[in-house]
């Protein structure tokens, strides 16, 4: 069985191709034209996705490590027995594992979540933005278009 990494890369890399698919699909549904799939975008977001799973993946360990989610806690009855002195019951609640229970840190998932909301995503958006921006200049020739006889780049909108 693969490490959880390779397995959240290769998903997050169907997942993009087939959303890039998707969307040529809509796209041509609106426009009321043929669908015919331009597998240079679809490629260009698999790569993307292949490229940007793992620190992403390594990331969200990190914040888990850091600001862990859950912590263990008393149970109730384990309070409850406590606060009596009941040693017999605490004893009973020790025999049945039910001394302590996972329970949300909601601290550390306020922080784990303003962290990857602002931190990451900003982040996140530099490298796809410059990623895209990379890619498209390297395959630029598959991006030419003459629509007054002057080459120009179409992922710029026609700017020079």
């Amino acid at each position: 069985m693969p490490a959880p990494i390779v397995t959240a890369t290769l998903q997050t890399a169907l997942i993009g191709a087939f959303s890039n698919v998707l969307a040529q699909a809509i796209t041509a549904h609106q426009s009321n034209t043929p669908l015919t799939i331009d597998p240079i975008p679809v490629l260009q977001y698999t790569l993307f996705s292949l490229l940007s799973t793992p620190p992403n993946f390594l990331w969200q360990e990190f914040l888990e490590s850091t600001f862990p989610a859950y912590h263990m806690a008393p149970t109730r009855e384990a309070v409850a027995s406590a606060a009596a002195s009941d040693d017999a019951a605490l004893d009973d609640e020790a025999k049945r594992g039910r001394i302590v229970e996972p329970a949300l840190n909601k601290r550390n998932t306020a922080a784990k979540t303003l962290l990857d909301q602002t931190v990451g995503a900003a982040v996140n958006t530099l490298m796809f933005s410059l990623f895209m921006h990379g890619i498209r200049e390297a395959m630029a020739h598959h991006y030419l278009h003459a629509e007054d006889g002057s080459a120009r780049p179409a992922a710029g909108g026609g700017a020079q």
